[in-house]
């Protein structure tokens, strides 16, 4: 038997007990030597490697299919899924294919598939986490970036394309937030649960984000005013801004009638106070005080009408402010208050 027969043989048994070997001519020096290290490279388990090579000796005799389909089984051991399927798709549509190789790979398909699913799935959970990390940190343009890798991991789960555009939308990325909030209300069923929030973040990013930056809880109330949340007189619906003037100053008016009340109950006491703080004969005031006791008592009193005084303080400039809002509301302008984190903001258009 000669030296090129021999090797064919060890070719072929090693295309019974590892990958198909079978040639209808004997290949060239340089292929063999390639295919040879395939070979080893297969049975050390170094199977990415050995697909490298399978395919690249394909290339240089593409009469030998089995080749092919050798590259895409060490691809599918190397659990290199795409890159398996794809070889196993070309060896199946190559016109001189060996039957009996057609239907191994149709037979291993399914599970390269499957086994990419799920390796997909694991990494769009790992991205989805990742997004949500970044969330927590209010790195909102990060997360949304992951969000949305992960969606393109996995296409059909929606609810990481409404996570990405949410994410871009907290961000005050305008752009991206409108492209995958819009394509996940075209894409999404009508009883997808995350539509009505989806929406919602669609139309209120233009209020709530101005050049790339969250606008101010005071820009968004002055913004508010020259839209609904006052109406002028006449309108249909009224926003109460001149009933709650009047109410202000209504109560303004009572605060401040019960702070002369108080400051007039202080100003008696001092008169009794001082009518009876004169010493007798025993060094003792008026009543048996002492000098520290009648002190106590003059400071008691002198708070009281300092509390009057400051009450009633309040009470009028409530009372004024109440009547110019009562005033504002009655005629043809625009008047907001609203709360913000430093206190409150008044904003009116005339």
């Amino acid at each position: 038997m000669s030296r090129e027969s021999i090797s064919i043989a060890l070719t072929v048994l090693f295309a019974i007990t590892a990958c198909p070997m079978a040639r209808a001519a004997p290949l060239s020096p340089t292929v063999q030597a390639v295919v040879t290290t395939a070979e080893k490279a297969f049975g050390a388990g170094q199977y990415d490697r050995a697909s490298e090579l399978f395919e690249q000796a394909y290339k240089a005799a593409a009469t030998e299919t089995t080749l092919l389909y050798n590259a895409a089984r060490a691809a599918q051991m190397a659990k290199q899924w795409d890159r398996s399927e794809a070889l196993y798709v070309q060896y199946q549509a190559l016109p001189n294919r060996d039957p009996k190789y057609v239907d191994k790979a149709t037979q291993y398909l399914p599970d390269v598939r499957a086994a990419r699913q799920a390796q997909r799935v694991d990494e769009a959970k790992a991205k989805a986490k990742d997004g949500d990390q970044y969330q927590k940190e209010k790195r909102y343009r990060e997360a949304s970036a992951a969000y949305r890798d992960a969606w393109r991991l996995i296409p059909e789960q929606l609810e990481y394309l409404f996570r990405a555009g949410a994410a871009a939308a907290l961000g005050c990325d305008e752009a991206v937030a409108r492209q995958y909030l819009t394509d996940y209300l075209q894409k999404a069923a009508t009883d997808a649960p995350d539509r009505i929030e989806a929406q919602a973040r669609l139309d209120g990013i233009a209020k709530t984000c101005k050049d790339g930056h969250p606008i101010s809880q005071s820009e968004v109330v002055v913004r508010k005013v020259d839209e609904t949340v006052v109406r002028r007189t006449g309108d249909t619906a009224s926003d109460g801004t001149g009933s709650i003037g009047l109410w202000v100053a209504v109560g303004g008016g009572v605060a401040a009638l019960a702070g002369g009340v108080i400051y007039g109950i202080g100003a008696a006491n001092r008169a009794d106070f001082e009518a009876s703080t004169k010493k007798d004969a025993n060094g003792l005031i008026g009543n048996g005080w002492t000098v520290e006791t009648a002190k106590a008592r003059a400071t008691e009193i002198g708070n009281q009408q300092t509390l009057g005084a400051v009450v009633a303080g309040v009470g009028v400039a409530a009372g004024v402010a109440g009547g110019v809002l009562w005033w504002l509301g009655k005629g043809d302008s625009k008047v907001a208050v609203a709360p913000t984190p430093a206190g409150a903001v008044l904003a009116w258009r005339f």
